[in-house]
Formats: structure tokens, C-alpha cells, sequence
């Protein structure tokens, strides 16, 4: 067929030179100039009820300062407009809510606070106690018992946290309201926590959890912790007041909220881990990047984050950059494979959704509803049809040989990203394999298309796919969705006619939840198993199976998985787990369930004339993390 590979890569070349050639010296910020959010930063706060009461001075602080390290260059940063003591930041998506069973709280922001904190940056220990002060877990690995902090007051007023608020904040994310993303996560390994005194709370697992405060209940964790909230607040207000109010028991309380606008927060006074140095943050939302860095590069905002391409330029004059660990894996996932036909948990006497009534050692089939599972489509193989299964898996293959990762870092990421074949395991990690990798050949994926049975037509189509974008780096208006172009003309250039969409990605997560999305997904899909910061040897897959089934899953459902995270959860030899986590990668590269495009760290910039240092815990979910260790400059 007629090759259209050469052509897409001189016009990929060719935008790219023009966007950064209209970007001048000078640009011209769209927004208007940024007021700090709330009451003028010099005056006391409105409210100053809302102040929580002292702590224990002498108690040990969650954390300590993070190793990530700070880098400022040299150069003529812009002189800042706001106030001092206030800190302007632009992020291309502003959300927050103060209901644990949604998926919004304010953990990394320190408003909302959870039991576990890491020590520090990237390689430090991640368990340390945050709102947790003392643990101890049973021998049999059934249950963890854990001593609460003292003296730690709620925003608002609503008194001093104690066991009632955890247990109920848990419970909540786990109730079948739950549309959190941790709730699939959760539910299959924990019961509702148990009250045991005013300061003491017991943890039930249902299956042995050895990482049960590191994969788990961690701030570092993101999508498999959950914030501590006002029990109190919740009974007085009820669940649509929680939502949009926010109280929590961190250093920073929200002041003022506009969803998809602005998160307003303050540093609260006599915390009884630290005050914030900062006084005033304003998180606002503008999802255009080129607006963000125009809004930096005039000091409208004072700390942000931009397209890796243009940060060398920030750097250049005087920015200074932080970075906690989060580093997206950018895979596409062959969305629809719907493989399970039943419960995995009910198969396995194990309380589900979909057997909420199950008795232990029960064993019960319950259908699975899977409205996404199309064997039709070309890269959704009909599972215990060997045929199918075959022609689907080249499809797939051929897909994935088809993309320039190497091109794709270069001309997108101005060659700051890094290297991935897998959506699961990164190439950094000393146990990766380069068995795993895949080549770049579009003349071999032609061969396996038509080999697959999908010879190209007259006009050279084979078949027509859609590419969805997930959230991460930048979204479909960002990084992500040029990405998503350059891979869409890579597919149209072998024959599959490719449409890019770019809905936001909260109009369609609800196919991903509901199990209807089949059209693969540019996407750091699974939480934790996406992270380049995610140790080897932590369990991975279970939102790849009916384990998540309640909450989030990545569009496909796999038996072989589900078994192989079924034993890596239970297994307590982290040696052993990295063997069965190979294995899981063996299954992935073998059917190509997801391939890897590219590693895109995801650093903040910071003008150094307005912060001097901004040391980041490790997170790996997090860009935004740590305002509680942000020093200001002088």
C-alpha cells in the first residue's frame, strides 16, 4: 500500500517548529491579572473560628523534608504580581471535594489528611505516621490495629478527629455510593474498620495484605488511600454539604472553592504538625498551556505546570522546578477485552458487589455484565476461541509496531521523556527485561494485518478505530492529546483509519466504570501500576479484572491476571512477588494488552523570586504535593 509514514513525521516536524516559533519572547497572556483568593492576604481570615485548635507540640512530624530535589537556574525571572505571602499557581485542571466516597479529596494539597505519609523524596522510606501514631499488625496477617493521633483538630470548628471520623471516612469509600477510584481497590481486600476506642481503630483484611500502609492507606499511593473527614460535619450537613465543603485536619483549610476554577486554601495557624510558610495558595485552572506559561513568563503565576518542550525555557530565566516522583507511564490500552465471564471474587467465596451476601468458602457464579465486550472489533479476540483469540492478538501487535516512540519523545517532550514498552513496568527498574520490548517496524505491522485478515482496501483502509485520551500530562488539550494525534497519523499510515477524540475525560470515564468502553485509550491507566516511582514487587492488575468490579476498571478483564494479583496480594516474599509480577508482564507483552509509549515526568516550575526551595515527599500520583515545606523567598 501507498506509505503516508515519511510525510506525517515532516508535518509532525513542521508544527511543532511553528508553535515554538510563534511563542516569542514576549508572549501576550490570555488571562487577566490573579487576585488571591479569599480575604486579603494581609488581614486576618474571615472566619477565624475555622482555625483548629493546638496539638501536641512535641509530636513527631508526619515527614520530614523530601530528597526530590529543587533545581533553579540562573537567569532574570519575571518580577511577581501577588501579594506576599500569597502563591499564584496555574494547573490545567482544578477538582476537590470533601466527601470521601468520591474521588476529589485534598490529601495531596494537605488540607485532607490520611493515616501514612512517605519519610521524604524518592527513595526514602514511604511509611512514616501521619495521622496514624502507633500500628501493629496480627500474626496471622488478618487484621492491623492502629493508635490515632492526639489532639488533632478538624477545619471548621468540628472538633477534635478521633477513631469515629476514620472508621466512618473508610466506610464511606467503601459503600456501594462509593464511585471513588480506591473503592474497586479496596473493597476485595478490607473490611469497615472497627471502633475500638476513642483514639484506636482495627482494620479487618479479608485476604492477607502485606502492603497494606504502603500500596494501601498512603498518601503516596493516590488512588488506594482515602481522606479522614468530619463525621460530625457529615451528620450536621449531610452528603451534599460535605461535598462541597472540605474539612479536613491538615495545614493548609480551604477558603474558597469554585470547581474547575480555583481551590483557594490557607495555612491554618497552630497546626500540630507545622504552619505553612506560605500563607496564601490560589490553585487556578487554565487548561490552556500556552496561557499557563504566558501567565508565568509575565509573573501573573508564580508556580505552575507546562509541556516538558517548554520548561528548558523557564528554567533559562530563573525558574526553579520540583518534581515528586509521579512520572505517568503513557501506554495505549486495547480497551473491550473483556475476558471474564463471572465474579472473579464470588467464583472465590469472596464478598463482591455482585455477592454482597456471600458466605466465606462459597463458591457462586455470577455473570458479569459486560455491555464493552464486542469480539466484532478487530483487537477484542472472542476468549476460548484459539482463532480469534490469534487474529485480535496480531491486530494488537501490529498497533503497537506501528508507533515512533522514539519520535514521539523527540519532537513532543523535546526528548525529556523516557523509554517504556509497557504500561505496567518501567525499563528503569533493574528487573525489566528487554525481551519485553517492542520494535518499531510498520512494515512488519502491515505483514501481521494482513496476516490477521485485514488486508488494505482501495483507498488503503483496513478498518476504522477511535483513540480515547486518559487525564494524565495534560489531558487531550495537553501533551497527551498531541500525543494521541501523532499516533492516530501512525496507525492511518499502515492502513487503520484512525479518529483521535478528545472528550474530556470525565464524560467518558463513566464507560470505563460501567465496563462499555472497547476503542483503545492513550492512558497511564491502573493507579500505582502506572507510576515509574511504584516499587516492582507491589501486586499488580487488579483494575485490569473483575477485582475492581464497583469502582474503576482499565476497560478489560482478565482471568490470568486476577489469578496472578490474587497471589502477588497474599504472598509475603517481596522476592517472590517480583518473580509473579514477571509473570504478569510475560501475559501483557505476549497478548500485547497495552503497549508503552512514552515516560512523561511531571514536574512543577516555580519562580525563585518568589520560592526559594519546594522540596516534594514522594508521591505517585501527585504534581502538585507538599506546600507545608515550600520556603518563600526572601
Amino acid at each position: 500500500m501507498r506509505r503516508l509514514y515519511l510525510p506525517f513525521v515532516l508535518l509532525l516536524a513542521f508544527a511543532l517548529s511553528l508553535a515554538v516559533a510563534c511563542g516569542g519572547d514576549d508572549p501576550t497572556p490570555t488571562a487577566e491579572p490573579t487576585q488571591p483568593a479569599g480575604a486579603d492576604p494581609t488581614e486576618t481570615p474571615a472566619d477565624p473560628g475555622s482555625t483548629p485548635s493546638t496539638g501536641d507540640p512535641t509530636s513527631t512530624p508526619p515527614a520530614q523534608a523530601a530528597t526530590a530535589t529543587p533545581v533553579a537556574q540562573q537567569g532574570d525571572a519575571p518580577d511577581p504580581q501577588s501579594p506576599e505571602g500569597t502563591l499564584e499557581v496555574v494547573m490545567d485542571l482544578v477538582t476537590a471535594c470533601g466527601l470521601p466516597r468520591e474521588n476529589c479529596g485534598v490529601i495531596d494539597q494537605h488540607v485532607h489528611e490520611t493515616l501514612f505519609i512517605p519519610e521524604g523524596g524518592l527513595g526514602t522510606e514511604i511509611v512514616t505516621g501521619w495521622l496514624a501514631e502507633e500500628w501493629e499488625v496480627a500474626d496471622d496477617f488478618s487484621s492491623a490495629t492502629i493508635q490515632l493521633k492526639q489532639g488533632v483538630q478538624f477545619h471548621g470548628g468540628f472538633g477534635e478527629m478521633t477513631a469515629e471520623d476514620v472508621a466512618w471516612s473508610f466506610s464511606d469509600v467503601l459503600s456501594a455510593e462509593s464511585t471513588h477510584t480506591a473503592t474497586s481497590r479496596l473493597r476485595p481486600v478490607f473490611d469497615d474498620m472497627e471502633v475500638l476506642d476513642t483514639y484506636t481503630v482495627r482494620i479487618p483484611f479479608k485476604t492477607p495484605v502485606y502492603e497494606w500502609n504502603s500500596q494501601f492507606n498512603n498518601q503516596f499511593v493516590g488512588a488506594n488511600r482515602f481522606p479522614v473527614v468530619s463525621k460530625s460535619a457529615y451528620d450536621q450537613n449531610g452528603p451534599q454539604w460535605m461535598l462541597e465543603n472540605m474539612i479536613g485536619t491538615g495545614a493548609y483549610e480551604v477558603v474558597q472553592h469554585r470547581e474547575n476554577e480555583i481551590l483557594g486554601i490557607q495555612a491554618v495557624d497552630d497546626h500540630y504538625y507545622k504552619t505553612g510558610q506560605m500563607e496564601f495558595i490560589n490553585i487556578r485552572e487554565v487548561g490552556e498551556a500556552s496561557t499557563r506559561r504566558a501567565m508565568l513568563e509575565t509573573g501573573q503565576a508564580d508556580a505552575g505546570i507546562v509541556p516538558l518542550r517548554e520548561m528548558q525555557d523557564l528554567l533559562e530565566i530563573g525558574f526553579g522546578q520540583s518534581d515528586a516522583g509521579k512520572s505517568s507511564m503513557k501506554a495505549i490500552w486495547y480497551a473491550g477485552q473483556y475476558w471474564e465471564e463471572y465474579d472473579y471474587n464470588c467464583l472465590n467465596g469472596r464478598e463482591s458487589i455482585n455477592c454482597d451476601d456471600i458466605q466465606p468458602g462459597e463458591s457462586r457464579e455470577v455473570a458479569l455484565d459486560r455491555p464493552g465486550y464486542d469480539p466484532s472489533l478487530p483487537w477484542i479476540g472472542e476468549y476460548g476461541n484459539d482463532e480469534s483469540m490469534e487474529q485480535a492478538r496480531l491486530v494488537r501487535q501490529a498497533m503497537s509496531m506501528a508507533v515512533d516512540r522514539d519520535l514521539i519523545n523527540e519532537f513532543l517532550l523535546d526528548g525529556l521523556g523516557r523509554e517504556l514498552h509497557s504500561g505496567a513496568f518501567p525499563m528503569t527498574d533493574p528487573h525489566w527485561d528487554s525481551k519485553w520490548e517492542i520494535p518499531h517496524d510498520p512494515n512488519e505491522s502491515e505483514r501481521l494485518l494482513d496476516e490477521a485478515g485485514y488486508p488494505a482496501g482501495a483507498d488503503g483502509t483496513r478498518f476504522d478505530v477511535e483513540l480515547y485520551i486518559g487525564p494524565h500530562a495534560g489531558g487531550a488539550a495537553g501533551t497527551s492529546g498531541e500525543m494521541a494525534d501523532a499516533i492516530g497519523g501512525m496507525w492511518d499510515d499502515i492502513g487503520i483509519r484512525t479518529a483521535v477524540i478528545k472528550t474530556a475525560y470525565e464524560v467518558y470515564r463513566p464507560a470505563a466504570v460501567n465496563r462499555e468502553l472497547n476503542q483503545p485509550w492513550l492512558n497511564a491507566c491502573g493507579g500505582n501500576d502506572a507510576r515509574e516511582s511504584t516499587p516492582w514487587d507491589w501486586p499488580r492488575g487488579q483494575v485490569m479484572t473483575s477485582l475492581s468490579r464497583g469502582g474503576f476498571g482499565c476497560a478489560m478483564e482478565i482471568p490470568e491476571i486476577a489469578e496472578l494479583y490474587d497471589q502477588a496480594i497474599s504472598e509475603p516474599d517481596p522476592a517472590r512477588r517480583i518473580e509473579i509480577n514477571k509473570e504478569v508482564q510475560d501475559f501483557y507483552h505476549h497478548w500485547m494488552l497495552n503497549s508503552g509509549v512514552v515516560v512523561v515526568p511531571d514536574p512543577v516550575v516555580w519562580n525563585t523570586k518568589k520560592v526559594a526551595e519546594w522540596p516534594m515527599r514522594a508521591s505517585a500520583s501527585a504534581v502538585f504535593i507538599s506546600p507545608d515545606l515550600i520556603v518563600p523567598a526572601q
